[in-house]
Parts: structure tokens; sequence; C-alpha cells
């Protein structure tokens, strides 16, 4: 594990350093969904993926392609028809794999699941939950799935671990590096456990 810890702009410096200087967005994108699925795959058979439209939605595309690849039941839920760039492009392979997706409507069927993976906000995320997304978030809190998410639990601020609501997580996997909101007294009532995943991420001025 990584042991520095930084702050939500450091990390951003540091995405945009590495990608920059070494390695392209495409790839660090794929590194993050391997890295979840090397920690999860031995465990989980049954898995929704709940996605937003950002980057971290990527991670989840990523992650779906791979337990598709494998083997494992799973399904991507997407809360609005909008993709990052590279997002869109492991989307799109994800059609090509035939992984199954659906938009959410209030008939969605995400809870059922014996895993639901969070990728709806990433660190970045700021201010207040919009109330579509707020109802989604308390159903997947009220259901007995074992809930992971990825890099940070969605909701929740990256540099405080302050969240007015916040995906409750079983398991939050860290991409990178740690963020100080995850290490926080107000993240700790929200995280069971929590790890780290190195993806190759450089920091500036540490070559």
């Amino acid at each position: 594990m990584q042991e520095k810890v930084l702050s939500v702009q450091e990390m951003r410096e540091a995405d945009r350093y590495t990608i920059e200087n070494y390695t392209d967005s495409k790839e660090l994108m794929y590194r993050a969904g391997k890295a979840v699925f090397d920690v999860l795959y031995k465990d989980i058979r049954n898995v929704a993926i709940v996605c937003g439209s950002g980057n971290n939605a990527g991670d989840g595309y990523v992650l779906a392609g791979l337990l598709k690849e494998h083997g494992i039941n799973c399904k991507l839920f997407l809360i609005e028809d909008k993709f990052s760039e590279d997002g869109r492009y492991y989307f799109d392979i994800c059609k090509e794999k035939s992984v199954e997706y659906e938009f959410i409507s209030e008939k969605s069927d995400y809870t059922s699941f014996g895993c639901i993976v969070d990728c709806i906000y990433g660190t970045g995320f700021r201010g207040k939950v919009k109330d579509e997304i707020r109802l989604i978030m308390e159903r997947i809190n009220s259901s007995k799935a074992y809930k992971v998410s990825v890099d940070i639990n969605s909701g929740m601020n990256g540099d405080s671990g302050e969240a007015d609501i916040c995906i409750k997580s079983d398991l939050t996997i860290s991409i990178g590096y740690l963020k100080h909101g995850l290490l926080s007294e107000n993240a700790a009532k929200n995280i069971g456990k929590l790890i780290n995943v190195d993806i190759g991420i450089i920091l500036p001025g540490k070559s």
C-alpha cells in the first residue's frame, strides 16, 4: 500500500502529471478497473454496478467487462445517458461484450444482487446530492447486498469525509493514493473496510 495521503487537488495534479508524462488516461482507467476486479473477483458472483457520468463510472465499465470475460454475472445500472470520453470508450467495449445494462428507473432492481458496486461520484464531488440520486443511494444503503465503493464513497467529500448522504460501504477501494477524507472520523462511520490499490500514478517531482 502506498503510504502517502493526498488532498483531492493533489490527487488531481498527480493524475494529470502521470497522464501528461507517463501513462495515457485510458490505460489508467483500465488499471483502476482491473485493480478493483483483482480485489473482488474471487468473492463475488452476482454484481450490480451503479454508474454516474464521470470517470468513476468508467472504472465500473472496465470492471463489468472483466467480470463478463470471467463468467461472473453482472449488470450495469446507469443513472444518465452521459459519459466522460474515456468512460464512453469502455462502455462501448461493454456493449461489444454484451454486458447487460439499463438506465435506472423507479422499477430498476439493483438491490437484489449479492454485491453492489458504487461508481456514482468520484473524489471531485462537491455540493448537494441530487434528489433522484439521493433516492438511489438510500435504496442501496438499505439493501442487504455487500456494498463496494470505488475510490471513495459516493457523496463523500474527499478532503473532509463529510457527507449529507453517501453510500455506506462494506468495502471502499481507494485508487492510487488514499485521500484525507477517507481517513477522517466523518468517513469512519460510513466505511467498513478501506484498502488502497496502486495503479502507477506518479507524484509530480517524484519520478
